[in-house]
């Protein structure tokens, strides 16, 4: 050992985003207990279950939309705090369901207002292209959809909170935008958390699913583990 190693350490620093504890109690029964989660760069994470299981309150308090009662939020080792502006500045992107989109804009403007390069984004939806001049509040559910994800995709971010992310679509926009948010998170870097209903879509674009019930993960899975139990994480933790 040399001189110069001697007495020194070597801290690592923690890339994407982690979560430890995370805790949102709504005083009735219903929220959030000791939410963990560390996703990669690169990484798309899926959260399923039951409605009331505990999904959104996750994203919400992550986000900072929902004060937690407790827990620590980084985004590459620099813990997060307070309102959800701030928390845009660490660069985190949310869609919540609804779409977030303003919906008196055209579409066109909904992205420059976000600093979006329009051509990459019609790049990424060509169909969306004859769309651009029309109010948002006008275009379809799934194309509304396409817009709002495309955006938070495509901002200055390094992690990208999808809530209810194929919620009332069709099977053929539902596979194009879990195509999209794979292929992206992969390209950019993208650490992503995708809360969903549909285990084919878990199984079409997670790395890890955490399956939440009344409000704490009782299963953390690899896409081969939830192949392997569909029907049981199904009819036990998502049908009535």
């Amino acid at each position: 050992m040399t001189a110069a190693a001697v007495g020194t350490s070597t801290s690592v620093r923690a890339e994407g985003l982690s979560v430890s504890g995370l805790t949102v109690d709504y005083g009735n029964g219903a929220g959030l207990w000791d939410f963990d989660l560390h996703v990669q760069p690169g990484e798309v994470t899926c959260v399923i279950g039951r409605n009331g299981a505990g999904k959104s309150s996750a994203l919400l308090g992550i986000s900072g939309f929902v004060t937690p009662d407790r827990g620590i939020v980084e985004v590459d080792g620099t813990q997060l705090s307070g309102a959800p502006y701030r928390r845009c500045r660490e660069h985190v992107s949310l869609v919540v369901k609804g779409r977030s989109l303003f919906g008196s804009l055209t579409l066109a403007e909904n992205l420059a207002l976000a600093r979006i390069d329009a051509d990459e984004f019609f790049g990424l939806f060509p169909q969306l292209g004859s769309r651009r001049d029309v109010p948002a509040g006008s275009l379809s559910g799934g194309q509304q959809q396409l817009a709002a994800v495309g955006r938070a995709l495509l901002r200055d971010v390094r992690v990208v909170l999808l809530d209810e992310l194929t919620f009332g679509l069709s099977p053929v926009v539902r596979a194009l935008i879990a195509r999209v948010v794979r292929e992206e998170a992969t390209r950019r870097q993208l650490a992503v958390v995708v809360v969903e209903q549909h285990v084919e879509t878990a199984l079409a674009i997670a790395d890890r699913t955490l399956v939440l019930s009344e409000g704490r993960t009782v299963l953390d899975l690899s896409t081969d583990e939830l192949a392997a139990q569909t029907s049981d994480v199904e009819n036990t933790y998502l049908h009535p």
